[in-house]
Parts: C-alpha cells; structure tokens; sequence
C-alpha cells in the first residue's frame, strides 16, 4: 500500500490518496514504469482529484497519465510507503514554520481560515498563533505543541490539511511539512518526492 501526495510547492492544494500501488520507489522514479490502481481512499478536493483521473474504488490505468495530468495542473507528487493496512491507524504531523519580520497571514486549518500576526519574534508569533488556534482545533482532536519556533499539530488520522493562503500585510509567510508515524511495525515512513 501507498499513499499518494499531490500537491503544488507552497501546500496550498493538497489531495492525499491511499492506493493499491505495489511498487518500490525507485520504480515509481523510472521514468518508463507504468502500472495501474485502485483509489482506497481521498483525502481533500475530490474535484481536483477528478482532474487527475482518480474517483475512490476506481480502477486506474495508467499511473503514467495521472502522473503528466498532476504535472499539467502544477501539482507535485509525493509518495509514502506503507506496509500496513490500516492507514486510519496512523499518526499524523503537520509542522508549519513561520518568516518574516512584520504583517500578517492567513492560515487555513481543515478548512478553517486563521490569521497569524508577527509579534516581536518568530517566536511569539508561532505561540501566539497557537493560542488563536486552539479552542477550535481541539474541539477537532488535534493536539498542538510549540516546538522552537514551530508550531505542530497531531492527528490519530490522516486528515490534517494546511493552507497557507497569500500574504495579507507585511512579509509574514509560512510553510508546512508533512510526517506520517504508523503506530505499528517500523515507525516513521519517508516522504520521497517524485517530482522536483
């Protein structure tokens, strides 16, 4: 089993998909190999995913071809190994750093939109912003930590999804980084990027 990230440099369209996949990575780097598929499961804009060809329970073709249509809509793709069945019983991470020295961004969680303000130092920016964020997230059984001057957020899903929309004011900005710890078997799992 694999799991499959598409998603554009800055995060900001994201579509996580569980596949039947049987390939190493290295395959999955050739730039001859082809296989097909079966979508287990979506995470995240199903339209997207319509655009790439891909529908859950659909048998797909020709990994090839979604691989030329994510490059035709200006979408990565990511890959994570996985050896375990139940991909719902894994952990996952979401680290988001912040830069800048003044304004302010919007940051969509799970499709919620908040807006971080620099204060002082990345720092204080990063734990503010955590204090903004907390009730609501929560109440959707994340848990947050602050971690130097990045902020990480938990999940015992797969099913966080970060936005970092357009600067509003200043040049305050921010980007994420994704992790997946499965609870049983070899611990983390690698994120391979298989389009530069």
């Amino acid at each position: 089993m694999k799991t499959l990230i598409f998603r554009n440099l800055n995060n900001t369209t994201r579509i996580d998909i569980q596949v039947d996949l049987f390939a190493t990575n290295e395959e999955l780097l050739m730039e001859g190999f082809d296989a097909s598929f079966t979508a287990m499961d979506i995470l995240g804009d199903k339209d997207t995913a319509a655009q790439l060809g891909i529908g859950i329970g659909e048998k797909v073709t020709s990994y090839k071809t979604v691989l030329n249509r994510a490059k035709e809509i200006g979408l990565g793709l990511y890959v994570i190994d996985s050896t375990f069945q139940n991909i719902a019983a894994s952990d996952h991470l979401e680290t988001l750093s912040f830069k800048g020295t003044s304004g302010e961004v919007d940051i969509k969680i799970n499709g919620i939109t908040f807006t971080a303000t620099f204060s002082t130092s990345i720092f204080l920016t990063a734990k503010n912003f955590l204090n903004t964020v907390e009730t609501d997230l929560l109440a959707l059984g994340m848990v947050m930590n602050l971690v130097g001057d990045d902020c990480t957020f938990e999940l015992d899903t797969n099913g966080i999804l970060i936005e970092v929309l357009p600067t509003t004011s200043g040049d305050l900005t921010a980007t994420t980084k994704s992790t997946r710890m499965f609870q049983s078997g070899n611990g983390e799992v690698t994120l391979v990027p298989a389009i530069s």
